[in-house]
């Protein structure tokens, strides 16, 4: 299969950390989900926590990693992007936020990479 696009590579991407994730026994919630202030790429699910997921990719192993491209202005904008979602669900959770690097084929899974 060839990849047209960065969109598209993004796309299959995300679609490998849900799978990576799903395997661990995490639910999806949304995918993609976007405000005024940003995108949150995977909102799962696990236990009575409800985490969000910033996925990151390079095609092979560079200087620098594809998790250092989540700064502080970048977890600002997804902060901001979750209580967005927060504000529309009926239950309360306790919320984490995790980042998935993938580069090439291996997947980096970061358990509360911010706060």
């Amino acid at each position: 299969m060839i990849i047209k696009n960065t969109r598209e590579v993004g796309n299959k991407k995300e679609r490998e950390a849900e799978i990576f994730l799903q395997e661990l026994g995490y639910e999806t919630v949304a995918k993609n989900f976007t405000t005024k202030f940003g995108e949150i790429d995977l909102i799962v699910k696990k236990g009575e926590y409800l985490i969000f997921v910033e996925v990151k990719y390079q095609a092979r192993k560079e200087i620098s990693v594809p998790s250092a491209k989540v700064n502080r202005a970048k977890q600002e904008r997804i902060k901001k992007t979750a209580f967005c979602f927060l504000q529309r669900q009926k239950e309360e959770y306790y919320c984490r936020y995790d980042v998935i690097e993938i580069i090439g084929e291996e997947i980096n899974h970061f358990v509360g990479a911010f706060m």
